[in-house]
């Protein structure tokens, strides 16, 4: 009987042990949730800075507590996981410290610093060389800047021979070797000169495509650049291609009048169909952000367009009232420089889709091209004139020699190179080279 309860007791004893190990009350509680904060910089310009606030998980605690240089600038909530924070009147060319609180009560969850500086105001000392080319008729269309040595220009180029006649057949490339030009006629089949070049962009040095209307692939050597999409293949018997601009010899594109554009892919040219009659003037791109703009007045209602590209599709975007948007460049997707020909005033796009005047420019006529390097280094040309843009304001380039208006420039490096003509019957070719020493 002894034995019998003592084995009793110590069953109780087991079962006992047993239940306390298995008791909820005992187990591990869960971890505390991870709060997060992450702070990136989105554009910066001499006086803003675009800051873009995540807080990636969807947890409580979304109040934030941001700081400049370790002085408190806000409170604030965050209902998203992104939010855009603009900080303005700020000092150019200085760094700026911030770092970023997220809190809950007094308890403070997560911190997040970024350190960020202004664009700095950039100088106007430059020097420039103008250089007149061809005779009567002559008419350049665009510029594709290498390198400081070599400068490809397009157009309609009429020479005299020997004995001061002047050639019936034009050239229409000219090419710049950092010491003289050369010319050549390239011809497409044949016998068949491309009569009038207007658009080119060198892909490589042995690829380099033109638009001339119609759209051909040249060599960089032969006399010759074959046909590579004709206009009668276009969506209306009045399109042609104007204008290329492609960032890889796999994403090259060709806009140009009753809402032309083409693509191409590395492998072949696409039509892209955009549903708009609009001259496209202009085309940019920063990796995969890529706008065209255009507009049409006649016939009525008049049109103007702003497109994202991707690929083969189009977005069309909205636009100010009284918008006609003749050219575009920007250096970061999150400040798009337009300008309106209406208004002869230049507009940005920013971070938050909002649009801000610009100073204006020192006159009011229209600008033809924008090319910069960055947000405080722009070219604009137009009628009668070069621009610069330095991040504060634009001035007028005294360069001497002014044709009657630009068609287009490109800027690389230290280089800019501004085409067009001067003359209204003994029409001739004007080139202007500004550079940095």
């Amino acid at each position: 009987m002894k034995g019998s309860l003592v084995l009793f007791i110590a069953l109780l004893a087991l079962v006992a042990n047993n239940c306390k190990e298995e008791s909820p009350t005992n187990l591990p509680l869960p971890p505390e949730p991870q709060r997060q904060v992450q702070l990136t910089l989105l554009d910066a310009h001499t006086q803003e800075l675009w800051l873009q606030l995540s807080l990636p998980d969807t947890f409580s605690g979304r109040t934030v507590r941001l700081f400049r240089n370790n002085h408190f600038i806000k409170t604030f909530s965050v209902a998203g996981s992104d939010t855009l924070v603009l900080d303005s009147l700020l000092t150019p060319n200085q760094q700026y410290i911030y770092r970023v609180e997220r809190v809950l009560d007094t308890v403070r969850l997560a911190v997040a610093e970024l350190v960020c500086a202004t664009l700095p105001i950039t100088t106007r000392n430059f020097i420039w060389e103008v250089d007149t080319l061809g005779a009567t008729m002559t008419h350049l269309y665009d510029v594709a800047v290498i390198h400081d040595s070599l400068i490809y220009v397009v157009g309609e180029i009429y020479l005299r021979d020997s004995l001061g006649q002047t050639d019936p057949t034009p050239y229409n490339l000219a090419i710049w070797n950092g010491q003289r030009w050369a010319f050549k006629k390239i011809f497409y089949s044949g016998n068949l000169i491309i009569t009038s070049i207007r658009g080119i962009y060198v892909s490589k040095p042995n690829e380099i495509w033109l638009a001339g209307g119609s759209l051909f692939r040249w060599d960089g050597q032969s006399s010759h650049a074959p046909l590579v999409f004709s206009r009668l293949t276009l969506p209306s018997p009045n399109a042609t291609v104007e204008k290329l601009w492609g960032n890889s010899p796999s994403n090259v594109y060709g806009v140009g009048n009753a809402g032309t554009i083409l693509h191409y892919n590395g492998l072949e040219w696409r039509r892209v169909e955009t549903g708009s009659t609009a001259t496209l003037w202009d085309i940019w791109g920063i990796n995969t952000e890529i706008y065209a703009c255009g507009f049409r007045n006649s016939p009525p209602p008049a049109e103007s367009i702003l497109l994202k590209l991707t690929g083969d599709r189009v977005q069309a975007l909205p636009l100010p009232p009284n918008f006609t948007p003749r050219a575009l460049w920007f250096s970061n997707p999150h400040r798009l420089f337009i300008h309106n020909s209406r208004a002869g005033r230049t507009i940005v796009k920013r971070a938050d889709s909002s649009w801000i005047q610009m100073s204006p420019h020192a006159t009011q006529a229209s600008i033809t091209s924008l090319r910069g390097i960055n947000a405080n280094d722009i070219f604009g040309v137009g009628s009668r004139r070069i621009e610069h843009y330095n991040g504060e304001t634009w001035a007028t380039l005294n360069v001497g020699t002014i044709p009657d208006v630009f068609r287009a420039c490109d800027y690389r490096s230290r280089t800019m190179c501004a085409v067009g003509s001067v003359g209204s019957f003994n029409t001739r070719g004007i080139v202007v080279r500004v550079r940095r020493p």
